[in-house]
C-alpha cells in the first residue's frame, strides 16, 4: 500500500474473529458501524480519523477516507478497533512509510524515457562525435591501467583457466569411452527386454505388465512359454502361502481338504464357507480349526456334524468355546488320521456319565467295543465334558461303554448302549 505525503488517500483495515468470538479467527463481516481509529504521525499524539466509520468491501475487509492533513507525515500508523465484543481489527498495513506526492504518477514510456522527465533542466547539449575527457591526461592514465591490466589477464590467467578446462574435457571425455565401452557389454545381455522395469513388476509383484513384457516373457519361458503374474509372480506365490506349498505337495500336509474362510455365519454352530465340496456330507465327522481373521494366534478347532454341499453349510457337534467366530474368518478343515477317534457311524451319539448318585463327572475316559472283553475299539478314547457327555457317531447296534477315572471307581465297567 503506498499512501502519498499531504494527499488524500485511502486506508484498508481487516476485522475478525477473537479467541472467545463466536466465529474466532475468522473474518468479520457488518461491523463497519462498530470500527473507529485514530492515526500518529511520525509517532506523534493519537488523532481521530475524520472518517469516523469505514466503508465495507468484502471477507472482513473495511476501507477509511483519509485526509491530506492526516497523511501529512513520513511515517503513519493506523489503530483501529471496533465497539463489538472480542471482534479485532488490524491496519492492512498497520504502518505505512508515505511516498512524495504524485510518485505514483511516475511511469515509463516505450522509448524508456521516465514520463514528464524527456525535457532535461540545467545541462549542455552533447553534439558531434569527440567530447572532452574528464580529468584530462588523468583520465588517459586511468584508462590506460585498466586496459593494460584486461591484456594481462587475457595473456596469462585465461590462457591457463582454459588449459585447465580442456583437461576437465578430456577427463570427462576418458569416463565416456568406458561408459560406452560397458554398455556395449551390457547391451547383448539384455536383447529381447524392451522395459526392464516391466518386467521386474511382473516377475516379482503381481501388478500386470503391459502386453510387451508379457510377450517377452513367454518367448523366454520354459514349457508352455506361457506366463501369468498375477499366480507366478515372486509376490502372487508367497501370498498363497501353505495352500501353495500344499498344492504342490512341498509340506507333506496331505490332510488338508480346505483352506477358505466364513462366508456368513448364522449361529457359533452353523456358518457357511467361501468356498468348499459341492458334495453333501463330505466333510461330516472331520476336524476343523477356525482361525479369527483380525488376530491369527487365536485358533479354535470343532468337529463336524454335518454338511450341505449346495449351500456350503458346516454344521459343528458344539461351540468350541474359545472366542467369537465371525465372518472372514479363516477356516481349515483336516482328514486326520485319527478322525475316526468320535467313531465313523452315521448316527449322533452321546453317553452321559454319573457316579451312583446321579452327578455328573467330567474329565471321565470312555471309549466304546463291540465285544465285552474290550478287544475291538471302533471310536475312543473321548473325554467327558463339563456336563459329563461325550458324543460318539456309530452305527445301530448294542456297544459296550468303558469308563476310566483316576478319581472315581466305576461299580460296573463296561456297560452296554443299544443305539438305534
Amino acid at each position: 500500500m503506498g499512501l502519498e505525503k499531504n494527499t488524500a488517500g485511502k486506508w484498508v483495515v481487516f476485522a475478525y474473529g477473537g479467541p472467545d468470538h463466536a466465529s474466532a479467527g475468522l473474518y468479520i463481516t457488518g461491523d463497519a458501524s462498530n470500527i473507529t481509529a485514530n492515526i500518529r504521525i511520525d509517532g506523534g499524539a493519537a488523532n481521530a480519523i475524520d472518517d469516523t466509520n469505514p466503508t465495507e468491501l468484502e471477507d472482513g475487509f473495511y476501507v477509511f477516507d483519509v485526509t491530506a492533513t492526516e497523511t501529512n507525515g513520513d511515517l503513519l500508523l493506523i489503530c483501529p478497533e471496533s465497539a463489538s465484543s472480542d471482534v479485532i481489527v488490524i491496519g492492512a498495513p498497520a504502518v505505512v512509510h508515505t511516498v512524495a506526492p504524485n510518485f505514483n504518477a511516475l511511469g515509463i514510456e516505450s522509448d524508456g524515457d521516465l514520463t514528464k522527465v524527456n525535457t532535461l533542466h540545467g545541462h549542455t547539449a552533447q553534439t558531434g562525435d569527440t567530447y572532452a575527457l574528464a580529468n584530462g591526461s588523468a583520465g588517459f592514465v586511468a584508462i590506460d591501467t585498466v586496459v593494460d591490466s584486461i591484456l594481462t589477464d587475457t595473456g596469462t590467467t585465461l590462457p591457463a583457466t582454459l588449459t585447465t578446462i580442456e583437461g576437465k574435457v578430456d577427463t570427462v571425455d576418458t569416463v565416456v569411452d568406458t561408459i560406452l565401452v560397458d554398455t556395449a557389454d551390457i547391451q547383448p545381455k539384455f536383447v529381447g527386454i524392451t522395459l526392464l522395469n516391466e518386467w521386474l513388476g511382473a516377475l516379482m509383484g503381481s501388478q500386470a505388465a503391459d502386453a510387451t513384457a508379457l510377450s517377452e516373457i513367454a518367448a523366454t519361458g520354459a514349457g508352455s512359454g506361457t506366463y501369468d503374474e498375477a499366480n507366478e509372480s515372486l509376490e502372487a506365490l508367497r501370498a498363497r502361502g501353505d495352500a501353495a506349498w500344499t498344492t504342490g505337495g512341498a509340506t507333506g500336509n496331505e490332510w488338508q481338504l480346505v483352506d477358505t474362510t466364513i462366508a456368513t455365519l448364522a449361529s457359533q454352530t452353523s456358518f457357511t464357507l467361501t468356498a468348499g465340496s459341492a458334495d453333501d456330507d463330505a466333510y461330516n465327522k472331520l476336524t476343523i480349526v477356525v482361525e479369527d481373521a483380525s488376530t491369527s494366534t487365536q485358533k479354535c478347532t470343532g468337529r463336524i456334524a454335518d454338511y450341505t454341499g449346495a449351500t456350503k453349510t458346516v454344521t459343528l457337534v458344539e461351540d468350541p468355546g474359545i472366542f467369537t467366530m465371525a465372518a472372514t474368518d479363516k477356516v481349515y478343515i483336516f482328514a486326520e488320521k485319527d478322525s475316526t477317534v468320535a467313531g465313523v457311524g452315521a448316527i449322533e451319539w452321546d453317553i452321559e456319565v454319573e457316579d451312583t448318585g446321579n452327578n455328573v463327572l467330567e474329565g471321565v475316559s470312555v471309549w466304546i467295543t463291540t465285544d465285552a472283553a474290550g478287544a475291538n475299539v471302533v471310536a475312543g478314547t473321548l473325554v467327558t465334558d463339563a456336563l459329563g457327555i461325550v458324543t460318539f457317531y456309530l452305527n445301530a447296534g448294542t456297544y459296550y461303554v468303558w469308563r476310566y477315572s483316576a478319581n472315581y471307581t466305576f461299580a460296573t465297567n463296561p456297560t452296554t448302549t443299544t443305539v438305534a
